[in-house]
This record gives structure tokens, C-alpha cells and sequence, in this order.
């Protein structure tokens, strides 16, 4: 699974229109909105449905949890360019991401772990781009060379 993230109005439905074209039946959405973000005991990061799929009503629920593969933070731009985070330069934007409660040293405790964990496992890229094929191309393969 991979983890498209943007402020609203960004291009995620363009990329995800996008990657229908391109790979049609090998793009399956398990949550257009706010999936379920699971740490194994072993370590290992998996993505599951939630009943928060956003305005669109994208995602299935009757898909098994996949593990996560990636994550791109997309933003605007005039051209499409990408480029791969470091683990510092991710932190702060993929937190800000997550949906939790900070009413307990615990539950700020438990978030870190798993953002720790996904930093840690996973590639992490930063797409500028202006929401054409070409750009979700760059994003699949900048993916599948990691793999």
C-alpha cells in the first residue's frame, strides 16, 4: 500500500484518476481518506480500511490489510520534479498527518513508535508536480526502484 498525502484541493483525486488510467485493475483504493495505520509486534506497518473514506466515499472495505510500501507527500508546482525525504526532513509533516489524541503521554508515545517505525521501513518522497500522467508515472517508478 502506498500513502498519498496533501493538503485538500492539492491533486490527490487527479493522482489517483491518474493511476487508474495508467494501471487500471493493479490500483485498489483501501481508504481514500483516513486508513488505519497498524505496527505489528515484528515491527512491520500495515494499512487498513476505515469507515473515514472522505467526500468521495473512496476505499473497500472487504480488502485485507497490505503493508505499506511508501508514502508521497504531493505539492504544486509548475513542473513535476521528485525527490526522496530523508527521515529529518519527513518527521514533522508526516506526524502533523496523523489522526490521535494527546491526552496522554501514551498516546503521543504510541504515534511516535509507529511514525518512528514507518520513517524507518518505508521510503518517503516528495512530489512537486502539475497533476498529469507523466507525474504519476515519476511516482511509480521512483517506488518500484526502491522494491
Amino acid at each position: 500500500a502506498y500513502l498519498i498525502t496533501a493538503q485538500s484541493g492539492t491533486g490527490k483525486s487527479t493522482q489517483l484518476r491518474n493511476w487508474m488510467k495508467l494501471y487500471g485493475d493493479e490500483t485498489k483504493i483501501i481508504n481514500g481518506d483516513k486508513p488505519i495505520i497498524e505496527k505489528t509486534d515484528e515491527n512491520k506497518i500495515f494499512v487498513h480500511p476505515s469507515p473515514w473514506k472522505g467526500k468521495e466515499g473512496w476505499g473497500d472495505d472487504t480488502l485485507p490489510p497490505a503493508p505499506l510500501g511508501g508514502i508521497i507527500f504531493l505539492s504544486q508546482a509548475k513542473e513535476n520534479k521528485i525527490e526522496r525525504m530523508s527521515n529529518l526532513q519527513a518527521a514533522i509533516p508526516l506526524l502533523s498527518r496523523f489522526l490521535f489524541t494527546v491526552e496522554s503521554e501514551e498516546n503521543i508515545r504510541q504515534a511516535c513508535a509507529i511514525e518512528s517505525c514507518m520513517l524507518e521501513s518505508v521510503p518517503v518522497f516528495h512530489l512537486c508536480n502539475i497533476g498529469d500522467l507523466a507525474s504519476t508515472q515519476m511516482i511509480h517508478d521512483a517506488l518500484t526502484e526502491v522494491e
